[in-house]
């Protein structure tokens, strides 16, 4: 049942969320916001110790923050160059979606190996906030150019 949780709500909020705010043009708000919700999912994994009501917990945040945010990333990343290198940009940002999702267990597990649970979620609450902090910053950056 847990495994197969993110999936269905996926497939039941995300694809009628995406048609109701695809032509709102505050995309970062969305991004950021579910930049935001990854850290507070690793805090609940830190907090919660194995139990498993905070695993579902967990599954539910961590979903929410890709459909809010991963939606409108790949939106962010294909609006940013002139039309004719819009295809180089999609390539570059499904290069480095491939490499991440090869790199991020390795790594993730890599600490927990070394370091422990503890400080690998600590590590990951770091980075997330740093991502989160990121897109606020190039969201300040999009608000000016659009005035």
């Amino acid at each position: 049942m847990l495994l197969a949780l993110n999936g269905f709500l996926v497939v039941l909020i995300e694809m009628p969320l995406m048609l109701k705010l695809e032509h709102n043009s505050k995309i970062f708000q969305y991004i950021r916001m579910g930049t935001l919700l990854l850290p507070i999912s690793f805090l609940i994994l830190f907090f919660g110790k194995g139990m498993m009501l905070w695993a579902i917990v967990y599954t539910v945040v961590i979903t929410f923050s890709e459909i809010l945010a991963m939606p409108f990333m790949m939106n962010f990343a294909l609006s940013r160059p002139h039309a004719e290198r819009q295809g180089q940009y999609s390539a570059l940002y499904s290069i480095s979606f491939g490499i991440s999702n090869i790199a991020a267990p390795l790594i993730g597990l890599g600490l927990a190996n070394k370091f422990g649970f503890d400080k690998m979620f600590v590590f990951l609450i770091f980075m997330s906030l740093l991502t989160f902090m990121g897109f606020s910053f190039l969201g300040k950056d999009e608000l000016k150019k659009a005035q």
